[in-house]
């Protein structure tokens, strides 16, 4: 059944040799779960073997107990997922592999996008500080790291292939595909939801759809014309539900110079200013 399989790495393997050659369906060895405990294996327990394990490589099985050893039984190996045709295969088998494992199988996907795309950004702040030893303010610039991911187009591919398996539970591709929206870069994002939609953001509650928006947001190097039409687009878009709207425009509002803000009220009509408060019409007209 599912439910009980269990997730592990190889910890060692060994093979036995026939004609002076290593046999892959002749391989026996240890696998180790996350809570520490052992599992002998052998060539005979998995369910289909095709390529030779590797150390660390993931295996997914049955844990049976045989006298005083723990066994793995009808075991699949998920090796490194930058091999074209051992990722087929592991969105092939995914289906038989409960949530729990489907999960911390995709965990492994993410990381291995993360370590192929995380690039370091490094930014120059320009700050101050009050020196008390010069009796004045003195202005310096602060160089800080960020560590960002741009996804390429390989990884996102591989995204877009997660996002529409029928092999994944749909609880399992949305933590997944949420964990990558908020690591990925803007140009990422935007691709995400609004082009190819592989986040639907219809679907989402009120407080999962503004947490969408701001996490979008976030990258936002300036507020310009570019960035206004992108606002827009968010604010007339009939998959959003209304009050999300009005929240995040007011979030975004005080960003843009003077004259967007006319064209948000007056113009484009972004807020419809006559159905809030006369509190909330103040501190808008005060931004």
């Amino acid at each position: 059944m599912k439910e009980n399989r269990l997730i592990g790495t190889v910890q060692w393997r060994g093979y036995k040799y026939k004609d002076g050659k290593v046999s892959i369906h002749k391989v026996f060895g240890i696998v180790q779960t996350i809570d520490k405990k052992d599992y002998f294996f052998h060539g005979n327990n998995f369910i289909f073997l095709k390529k030779a394990l590797e150390e660390f490589d993931i295996m997914t099985f049955e844990g049976v107990q045989k006298g005083e050893k723990l066994e793995a039984v009808k075991c699949r190996i998920y090796h490194k997922i930058g091999n074209n045709m051992c990722f087929e295969w592991f969105l092939e088998n995914l289906k038989d592999e409960p949530d729990i494992i489907q999960e911390n199988l995709l965990e492994k996907v993410l990381d291995y996008i993360i370590e192929q795309n995380t690039k370091t950004k490094t930014e120059i702040l320009n700050t101050s500080f009050y020196s008390y030893q010069k009796k004045k303010t003195v202005n310096y610039k602060k160089v800080v790291e960020k560590k960002y991911i741009e996804i390429d187009e390989i990884s996102y591919i591989i995204i877009k292939q997660i996002s529409r398996n029928n092999n994944i539970s749909n609880i399992c591709k949305e933590i997944f595909l949420m964990k990558i929206y908020k690591r990925a870069d803007q140009k990422c994002k935007h691709k995400m939801l609004f082009e190819e939609k592989l986040i639907e953001i219809q679907t989402k509650t009120q407080a999962e759809q503004y947490e969408i928006l701001k996490l979008y947001l976030q990258q936002f190097d300036t507020f310009h014309e570019t960035e206004y039409n992108i606002i827009k687009m968010i604010i007339q878009t009939v998959k959003i539900d209304e009050n999300v709207k009005l929240n995040f425009i007011n979030l975004v509002f005080e960003r843009f110079n003077s004259n967007i803000k006319y064209r948000i009220l007056f113009e484009d009509c972004l807020i419809k200013i006559n159905n809030i408060t006369a509190e909330q019409q103040l501190e808008l007209l005060k931004k």
